[in-house]
C-alpha cells in the first residue's frame, strides 16, 4: 500500500508530522480526521521498488497498449493482465506488471501504483496519468504519451548514432597509442642510447614506455581509479550544472543542444497541456524534463 507522510495540528494546535499508509491522499486524509487531526499537506513518500527503470521501448509499447486497450472497454485489471501473458516479456517487466495488478484490486489508483514501482516509469508518464484519472481520460492520455515516448526514443538514438562515429574513432585512438607506448618504442630504445641529451619530448616518451612495458598492469589499475573518481567528481551537483552549461555554451555543439532541449520542452508542454493540465503546472513539468540544469534555469516563468 502506498505511503505518504502528512504535516498537520490536533485539537489543541499542536503541530504533528508523520507518515501512514492509505489507498490515496483523499483516503489519508478522512483517516486522521477521525483520530483528531487535520492535515495540511500530504505528499506520497518517494520508496524505491526494487526495480529497474523500464527502457523506452518497454515504456512506448506499454502506454500504446494500455491506451488501445483502455479505449476497447477492457477493464484496467484485465488490460494488465493482458500485457504480463505476453510470451517475450522479460521477466522484470512481468514484475512490474504483476505488482500493479495488486495494487490496482486493491482500489489502489493507476499512478499511485505507477509510482510506487520507482523507479520503473518515468516520473513525467506517472503526472499525466494523475491528470487523466482527474480528467477521466487514461485511454487518449496514455496513447499520447506512447507517441510523446516514441519521438523521445527517435531523438535519442538520432543522438547516439551521430555519437557512434566520434566514440569508435576515439577509442581506437587510444588504443593504437597504448600499442604504440607499449610494444613499439621499446624497440627503438637501443637507438637513443647515444650519451647525448635527448630533448624533452622524447624523455617523456620514452619513460612513459618503459612503464608501461614493465607495470602495465599498474597503468590498468590505475587508469580504472582514475575513471570511477571522475565519474563521482562528475555527478556533484556544482560540476554537473557546470558541465550543463558547457554544452549549451561551446560554439560547435550549442545550436544542436539547444534544438535538442528547446524540442524535448515544447513536445512534453504540447502533451501536457492538450491532456487538460493548468498552463502553469504544464510549463513546470515541461521544464523538469527538458534534462539541462542550466538550460532550465534559464526558462524563467
Amino acid at each position: 500500500m502506498p505511503k505518504f507522510q502528512y504535516n498537520g495540528y490536533n485539537s489543541a494546535g499542536k503541530a504533528l508530522k508523520g507518515t501512514a499508509d492509505a489507498m490515496d491522499d483523499h483516503q489519508l486524509y478522512l483517516k486522521l480526521q477521525e483520530t483528531g487531526i487535520f492535515a495540511t499537506t500530504i505528499e506520497p513518500v518517494q520508496q524505491r521498488s526494487g526495480h529497474q527503470r523500464l527502457k523506452l521501448p518497454a515504456v512506448v509499447s506499454f502506454c500504446t497498449q494500455m491506451g488501445t486497450l483502455l479505449h476497447a472497454g477492457v477493464s484496467l485489471v484485465r488490460a494488465l493482465n493482458i500485457l504480463s501473458l505476453e510470451e517475450e516479456l522479460p521477466e522484470s517487466t512481468r514484475a512490474v506488471y504483476d505488482e500493479l495488478q495488486v495494487q490496482i484490486r486493491q482500489g489502489v489508483a493507476l499512478s499511485v501504483a505507477m509510482g510506487s514501482q520507482a523507479p520503473a516509469f518515468p516520473e513525467l508518464l506517472v503526472q499525466m496519468v494523475a491528470a487523466a484519472e482527474i480528467s477521466g481520460s487514461p485511454d487518449q492520455t496514455l496513447a499520447r504519451m506512447g507517441e510523446y515516448f516514441e519521438k523521445d526514443h527517435r531523438m535519442n538514438q538520432k543522438i547516439s548514432g551521430a555519437m557512434t562515429y566520434p566514440m569508435i574513432l576515439g577509442l581506437l585512438t587510444l588504443a593504437a597509442v597504448v600499442i604504440i607506448v607499449t610494444f613499439v618504442i621499446p624497440q627503438f630504445g637501443s637507438l637513443f642510447e647515444t650519451g647525448s641529451e635527448l630533448p624533452l619530448p622524447t624523455r617523456v616518451v620514452m619513460n612513459a614506455s618503459e612503464f608501461m612495458s614493465h607495470y602495465r598492469y599498474i597503468a590498468i589499475a590505475a587508469s580504472a581509479v582514475f575513471v570511477f573518481l571522475f565519474q563521482a567528481f562528475m555527478r556533484l551537483p556544482q560540476v554537473a550544472y557546470e558541465m550543463d552549461e558547457f554544452k549549451i555554451r561551446f560554439k560547435p555543439i550549442r545550436r544542436l543542444m539547444r534544438t535538442i532541449y528547446t524540442a524535448r520542452f515544447a513536445r512534453t508542454l504540447s502533451s501536457l497541456y492538450s491532456s487538460g493540465m493548468p498552463v502553469l503546472l504544464c510549463l513546470q513539468v515541461g521544464k523538469s524534463t527538458v534534462g539541462n540544469r542550466s538550460f532550465r534555469l534559464n526558462l524563467k516563468m
